[in-house]
This record gives C-alpha cells, structure tokens and sequence, in this order.
C-alpha cells in the first residue's frame, strides 16, 4: 500500500465515524468483504466491458515496470516466488521500448561511443 492510498483510507475512516469498517453495505452497515462483485458491478454501472478483477495484477505489474521498478521488487509486491511468473505478468509497452532505446543513446553520449554507420546499418 503506498502512502496516497494510505491516506485516502484514513480520511474516509474519519469520515465514517463511529464504524470500525472502512467499507460496508449502505443498506446493513455491515463490513463488505467480496471485493470481486463489488468490482464486477462498478464496471457494469461504469460501462466498462470484458474487464476482470484479475487484469488489474497485469496493469500493475506493467505499471510498475514502466516506472522503473526492478523485477525482484515487482515480483515481491506481486506476491511471486518466480521471476518467470512476473515476466507474465508486466507486458512492455511503447513508452518503456522508448525509454531503452533512448537509454542507449545517453550511455552512447555519457561514455563518448559514437553509433557509427556500417555497411549492414548502425553498429
């Protein structure tokens, strides 16, 4: 849980009160704990298709490794004893090609290599 989150879920323990639970039925007042149909009916009213509780391990992941973060420390938040199950799990996206590619061009400069042109293409 990083510290926005944190912070949201006190301000709305605050804001309930007296009730020992964060999130509760509006009707009982009783604590929600199936998480899964509340997110299946928040998409439905939301209008948002073919999207699963699930999918949101993937957008993390992919998230995750499109800020930088290492495998090892994606694998831990993710709750994998595999590196090969991560790798499912963080899909490369344009924005982190670009950046690698850029990468190399910056240790280019930084080390004083030249891409130099060969017959076959840039070397």
């Amino acid at each position: 849980m990083n510290s926005l989150v944190r912070e949201t879920l006190l301000e709305l323990q605050r804001a309930g009160g007296e009730r020992e639970f964060v999130f509760t039925n509006p009707k009982t007042g009783i604590n929600l704990s199936e998480v899964k149909r509340g997110f299946t009916s928040a998409c439905r009213d939301a209008g948002i298709l073919d999207l699963r509780f699930h999918d949101l391990r993937h957008t993390t992941g992919t998230r995750l490794a499109d800020a930088g973060t290492d495998a090892f420390a994606i694998a831990e938040v993710l709750g994998h004893r595999s590196l090969q199950t991560t790798k499912r799990y963080t899909h490369a996206t344009d924005l982190r090609k670009m950046r690698a590619v850029e990468a190399l061009a910056s240790y280019s400069e930084q080390s004083g290599q030249k891409m130099v042109k060969t017959e076959e293409g840039a070397a």
